[in-house]
């Protein structure tokens, strides 16, 4: 049983302490990214982010909880010498022979198909589908009951929307986001918004 710690207090970081619940983990307790959580915060508080190298050592697995990608990002750089570790949620299924890498987030009744792969930091939100052989590259995020075909590439820092579909055998490029429910067929090799079957240059897209 490994001892984790999760870094911010946010409502993602109550989503995983209900993963470490299973029989793999034990929840030392969590450290806050910004203000102060409120008393009656249901979990052991050990102090600030700022204080992690403090409760590291001892085998003690680390996994950041944050409201954007950036923000995860940010603490991870901040402290990148942390033992971080990738969480799976005991109603989650993950093929034998998947790769999950450090800091990654697997939730309830995800699937992770045979070879596919979930890079560092990146989560897989409940009920979501990754299909046999397809890569999730470091930094992204799925939302609730994505559907990944078999043989997808979605490359690093792609934020995907509630029940979003992406074919198989398709590549979607970096910094990309998928809007809720949208249904993409094609590769797309730029970053941009899809958005109603249509995709939108982002701000800083070229």
């Amino acid at each position: 049983m490994r001892e984790m710690v999760v870094i911010g207090t946010v409502l993602a970081g109550r989503v995983i302490a209900e993963a470490l619940s299973g029989p793999d983990y034990s929840l030392t307790g969590f450290l806050y990214t910004g203000d102060t959580p409120p008393e009656d915060f249901p979990y052991p508080v050990l102090g600030s982010f700022e204080e992690a190298e403090r409760f590291s050592g001892r085998g003690r697995g680390f996994i950041v909880a944050a409201d954007s990608l950036r923000n995860r990002e940010t603490v991870v750089r901040a402290f990148p010498e942390l033992c971080y570790q990738a969480v799976i949620h005991p109603a989650a299924y993950v093929a034998a022979d998947a790769v999950v890498e450090p800091g990654a987030y697997i939730g309830a009744g995800a699937i992770v198909g045979a070879g596919a792969s979930i890079g560092a930091h990146t989560v897989i939100g409940e009920g979501s589908i990754v299909g046999a052989m397809s890569r999730i590259e470091p930094y992204c995020e799925l939302l609730a009951r994505v559907n990944i075909g078999r043989e997808v590439t979605v490359k690093d820092h792609t934020f995907i929307g509630h029940s979003a579909t992406l074919k198989d055998s398709i590549t979607i490029a970096a910094g990309t986001v998928i809007q809720t429910g949208e249904i993409v067929v094609k590769d797309m090799v730029m970053k941009m918004v899809y958005k109603r079957g249509a995709w939108i240059y982002k701000e800083n897209g070229k």
